[in-house]
Parts: C-alpha cells; sequence; structure tokens
C-alpha cells in the first residue's frame, strides 16, 4: 500500500502559520499528528523499497519546516512557558514543551533527532533566549550542589588537584 495520494493531500494541507499561539499549536499539532499517519500508513520500514522511503523523507522534511515555522514565530512565548519561572535542565525543558505543543517533539527523539534540533536551534537562534538557556544549563545541577555540600573521602590525598578543587 503506498501513501502517495494521502502524502499529496497532506502536504497541499501544510498549516499557514502567523494566526496567534492557540492557533498555530493546534495546527502545528494537527499536522505533526497527520504526518505521523502518513508513514504509518506505509509499510513496515524493514521492508520499505525507495518509494516509501522517498514519502518518509518528504514527511519528515515538510516536519521540520513546520517545526522551524513556528519556532521563528513563538520561540521567545514556548520558552517562557516551558520554563514557568523555573531554570529547568534541557531534559526537563524537553518535556514541558512536548506538554505545551503536542508534536513538536517527536515521540521518538531517536528516529528524528533533526527534529529536536530544530526545536533547540530555535529556542538559541533567539539572543534573550539563547542566553538565558545557555545560562540555565551552565548551573551546576542539584545533584552536583549536593555532592559538593558532602565531605572529601578520607581516601582522597591531601593537597592534590583533585582534592583543592573540590574544596574551592
Amino acid at each position: 500500500m503506498t501513501a502517495a495520494p494521502y502524502l499529496g493531500y497532506w502536504l497541499a494541507a501544510s498549516p499557514r502559520l502567523g494566526r496567534g499561539w492557540s492557533a498555530d499549536v493546534a495546527a502545528l499539532s494537527a499536522h505533526l499528528a497527520d504526518g505521523e499517519d502518513v508513514v504509518a500508513s506505509l509499510p513496515d520500514p524493514d521492508t520499505h523499497g525507495p518509494d516509501d522511503r522517498h514519502q518518509v523523507d518528504l514527511v519528515r522534511q515538510e516536519c521540520r519546516a513546520v517545526r522551524s515555522s513556528f519556532m521563528e514565530r513563538h520561540a521567545e512565548r514556548l520558552y517562557a512557558e516551558a520554563r514557568d519561572g523555573d531554570t529547568p535542565r534541557v531534559e526537563v525543558l524537553a518535556a514541558r514543551i512536548a506538554h505545551l505543543v503536542p508534536g513538536l517533539l517527536p515521540t521518538d527523539p531517536a528516529a528524528d533527532d533533526l527534529a529536536v534540533g530544530t526545536v533547540f536551534a530555535g529556542l538559541l537562534r533567539v539572543p534573550a533566549v539563547g542566553c538565558r538557556l545557555v545560562e540555565d544549563m551552565l548551573r551546576p545541577t542539584s545533584r552536583a550542589v549536593r555532592l559538593a555540600a558532602e565531605p572529601i573521602p578520607a581516601w582522597a590525598p591531601s593537597g592534590s588537584s583533585c582534592a583543592t578543587a573540590s574544596r574551592t
């Protein structure tokens, strides 16, 4: 079975973003979910022929283009809402983004790591957001803070660079 006819309709229905946050989130999420349906309608990936692989590539290209367009318009708002006044690490930020905008991040990032890159590049591209995100990532994790407060083990040689570094 081929997804070609459905693929054509889906590509023609690419959302026109720019109608506001809520409308764009709804349009993007619906379009990306439909894109997943197009891919799901193809034969098992192990049996994909050249035409099937080409169709999957077209779907991924379209999804990346729509994600990029969404990020150009809404990166600041997305980051503000995902941060929620907090300074989350990237993993937490990604989970919050996935909850705020279903489909923006793929359910299996390993399957389409370029989609994840598109979203985070969109965040980093905005100077205020990119600077804040990098600053947040440079902060020590809660585990690092907890470990820094623990006494240095007795086996650590005194005066070694490791012992000195962990005390400062």
